[in-house]
Order: C-alpha cells, then structure tokens, then sequence
C-alpha cells in the first residue's frame, strides 16, 4: 500500500539487475522514477530502471490483493524494448512507403475479407479522389471502376473471398 517492494521473483530479479536484497522494502520509485500508484492501477507503459541506470520501456499490471485491513498491490513487469523497437521500425517503414507511394502517385489498400473492412493509403484516396475522412469501401471502388471491368472485378473479388488468396489484377478507373 505504500509502494515498497515486498517481493520480487527470479524473472524480475534478472529483468531489472538488482540483487533481492537491495529490493526489498525499497520504494517503487526506484525501479519506476515517477512512479504514482493511484495514477497507474490497471495497466501502463511506463519508464523502467535498471540497477545500472538504464531506463527502459515497460509495461505494468498491477493488482490488488486485501487481507485484514492491509492492501497490497501486485506488479507483472514485462519489459517491451523489442515491441518498441518493432513499432518504432513499422511507423519508419509506413512513412517510407506513403512518400514513395505519393511520388510514384500510386496507392495502395488492404482488404479483410472476413469483415468486409478496407484499408486505404492516403495516395489510394488521391487516385480515387474520395475524402480521406470517408470510410473506405467496396462500393467506392465500384463507382470509379470502368462498367466493362466490373463484372471481371466482381469474380476476382468473389474467388478472393472463398479462397482467402492474394489479389494482383488491373482494372481502369474513371474519374
């Protein structure tokens, strides 16, 4: 309750790099600099320190256990260096993509279709000159589709949808 640690396990021991004894009844604070309980119950992504000084990203969950009148809260620390590191090289790689996309003036989009749900490129909505506020949709390409293409479209899409397979097919586009 008043956020000293009173237990940590060997995985959390190894994690932080802090022998058992020098965590015990030690504040929070020192593994999680800022730390305020109230502000984090649930689940958080906070700044974790490491014995050496090294902070590094974690996420929290924390817990609550009453026994009598005492409150004690529990942590599962897990360290998410390699999924930043991962978000951090897809965002690189997205923003690669929309500036070659917008230099090639050519879009892109993704189709679920389980769900139905497109997914556009904000070069695909230049193309298809639709808002990119507008909820892509099938119907939208269908509007700008040439009619002599449609009904080979719609087959694609049909055979698409049963087998679960990559599309690559052209079709022109009135504007």
């Amino acid at each position: 309750e008043d956020t000293r640690i009173v237990f940590a396990n060997p995985a959390a021991i190894a994690a932080l790099g802090w022998p058992t004894p020098e965590l015990m009844g030690q504040p929070l604070t020192k593994l999680i600099p800022g730390f305020r309980l109230a502000e984090h119950l649930g689940r958080a992504e906070l700044t974790g320190r490491r014995k050496d000084g090294t902070e590094f990203p974690l996420e929290v969950s924390f817990g609550e256990v009453t026994t009598g009148e005492r409150r004690t809260f529990t942590g599962f620390i897990r360290d998410i260096t390699v999924r930043k590191q991962a978000e951090d090289a897809l965002r690189k790689s997205e923003s690669y993509l929309a500036a070659a996309q917008k230099l090639s003036r050519t879009g892109s989009f993704g189709w679920n279709t389980s769900t139905g749900e497109l997914f556009w490129t904000q070069e695909m909505c230049r193309v298809f000159e639709v808002d990119p506020a507008i909820k892509p949709s099938l119907d939208i390409v269908f509007e700008r589709m040439h009619p002599d293409d449609r009904a080979m479209v719609r087959d694609i899409l049909d055979r698409a949808r049963q087998s679960g397979a990559d599309l690559d097919f052209e079709h022109r586009v009135l504007m």
